[in-house]
């Protein structure tokens, strides 16, 4: 259109852009040691009441944000969203991003439980429609209430041919999750590298506190690895982080998972106990798994651990996941009868 060729230079000196990351209080990763919790019958029953309008209202939105996750979670009156999302994501209903901004709901499956029959439990979206429907076919086996309500009631189903619900439902087959997950996962040093790595960090600008194997001390700017809360200067918590003091970096992950990963490196005697009879698998509250293992425990029977004492007691667990599982995590397995 100019009717000349026209020579085009750059006389700037473009700043290469390196992507910020905000370290926000609020944020799905942060709990903290959560202690065994009495309820009455009543509110057991309630609670489950709402968990379950809970997943059904976050089924039909199918996805979102941290923040509407929470505007809902306030909306049925359930207190702690961090821990709701973290059950959530346990029992196979939900699924986060790496970052924990987004959420979404998993595709409706039936998952195979352990045990001698042929048993799943329904995992992911559901709805109201869906399972009266399931219940008509003659497949819903029972509806059990999880644990203190703290999450929808596992919906069991019974048939000898899994096919006849794939083929007549919108759901998949997962097959048993509880086995593939604990043939799949890496061992503790390799899940530690696959941690989000949170750059930026400037750590003389916080005070921080370090976690020595039972709680946390305030300490100095840190050099060792471990376990770390990040604070202002009036100590008030604004992140929990794990520091690598070989790579120099800082990162992020679920807060269960972050403190068993400090034991490991304290060289702490972490143990489990098994009941063959029983298949019950029981943990000590103070070395709970990450989370990725723990669902490996959970999805075996669908329900979500009770306490007892200084445990966690996790049900129907097949001898070969939980002594998979203890190997790739370095915990000490030993076989006992220690389960009601």
């Amino acid at each position: 259109m100019v009717g000349v060729a026209h020579d085009v230079y750059d006389y700037t000196s473009p700043i290469p852009y390196q992507a910020s990351y905000n370290i926000t209080v609020d944020n799905p990763f942060e709990l903290a040691q959560l202690q065994s919790i009495n309820h009455s019958d009543a509110d057991w029953v309630k609670a489950s009441q709402n968990s379950d309008r809970f997943l059904y209202w976050l089924s039909t939105l199918g996805s979102g944000s941290w923040e509407s996750f929470k505007k809902s979670c306030n909306a049925l009156q359930l207190e702690e969203p961090k821990r709701i999302l973290r059950r959530l994501r346990l029992l196979g209903h939900l699924e986060s991003s790496l970052d924990g901004s987004r959420w979404s709901a998993a595709p409706t499956a039936i998952v195979k439980i352990n045990s001698p029959y042929s048993k799943f439990i329904l995992c992911g979206q559901r709805s109201i429609s869906l399972i009266k429907q399931l219940e008509e076919y003659g497949i819903v086996a029972s509806i059990t209430h999880q644990p203190r309500g703290e999450a929808p009631p596992c919906i069991q189903l019974a048939v000898s041919n899994p096919d006849v619900i794939t083929n007549n439902f919108p759901i998949i087959n997962a097959g048993e999750a509880s086995k593939k997950l604990a043939q799949i996962l890496p061992d503790i040093a390799t899940w530690q590298q696959s941690l989000r790595n949170v750059p930026g960090i400037v750590p003389s600008r916080w005070e921080w506190k370090h976690f020595d194997g039972d709680g946390f001390e305030i300490c100095g700017i840190p050099h060792e690895t471990g376990m770390y809360q990040m604070c202002d200067q009036n100590l008030n918590l604004r992140y929990t982080l794990f520091y690598n003091q070989n790579t120099n970096t800082w990162h992020q992950g679920d807060w269960y998972g972050l403190r068993f990963l400090a034991l490991y490196h304290h060289a702490a005697s972490c143990q489990v106990h098994y009941n063959v009879a029983t298949k019950c698998l029981a943990i000590p509250v103070k070395q709970r798994w990450p989370e990725l293992y723990e669902r490996a425990l959970v999805l075996a029977s669908g329900q979500l651990p009770t306490y007892q004492g200084n445990w966690l007691l996790y049900q129907n667990v097949g001898g070969e996941v939980a002594h998979q599982l203890s190997q790739k995590l370095n915990v000490k397995y030993e076989e006992a009868l220690i389960c009601a």
